[in-house]
């Protein structure tokens, strides 16, 4: 099944934003798709190579389309447009009466924020990944902040994020191969069945 071709049926075509909104339907963890943490744990430990992460561990807000902007730069490219992001987050525990009127008041602790860019036949954008780490950093000086390439498994892609992305936390996932996307679900199809 090409989940892809389904989604390209209405008007027959398929853009990023289809395949981003669709992508991010399946990492939210409170989404119906039943599939609840396991698809955005498997993806995000895919991502964080260290072994004390947990993604269970974290609470999750997801954005579409997202400006992150250099309010240092004066020219007309002040900001940056990320596909995804996933912000992982903790509520400040100042007990448990107090859990919801902590996060009614946005008392969260901001552990990681992944800057996910989406290519699905576009050609890249030279150093927009590293504009929008650049931008995310200067304005999130504190997090933890990782930039994640999900693309075809084609040469200028791969020559886009070695070479223009020089942030230390990056992954490159492609959408079909080793280290895929679509590898991801296929574990998670097996994991079902047995």
């Amino acid at each position: 099944m090409n989940i892809f071709k389904v989604l390209a049926n209405g008007d027959g075509n398929i853009n990023e934003a289809n395949v981003s909104a669709f992508f991010g339907y399946l990492l939210n963890p409170n989404e119906d798709h039943g599939l609840g943490y396991v698809f955005l744990e498997k993806v995000l430990n895919s991502v964080v190579d260290k072994d004390n992460f947990n993604a269970r561990k974290y609470d999750y807000a997801l954005f579409f389309e997202s400006a992150v902007k250099d309010k240092n730069d004066n020219t007309k490219q002040i900001k940056q447009i990320v596909d995804i992001v996933i912000v992982a987050y903790e509520i400040e525990d100042t007990g448990k009466e107090a859990k919801a009127i902590d996060f009614i008041k946005g008392n969260k602790k901001v552990e990681y924020v992944f800057l996910i860019e989406n290519k699905i036949s576009a050609s890249p954008t030279k150093n927009q990944l590293q504009k929008q780490f650049d931008n995310a950093k200067k304005e999130l000086p504190n997090n933890k902040i990782y930039s994640v390439y999900i693309t075809p498994n084609e040469d200028k892609y791969v020559q886009e994020f070695n070479t223009n992305l020089r942030n230390e936390n990056k992954k490159h996932l492609f959408w079909k191969g080793k280290e895929s996307i679509s590898n991801i679900l296929k574990d998670i199809l097996k994991e079902e069945t047995e």
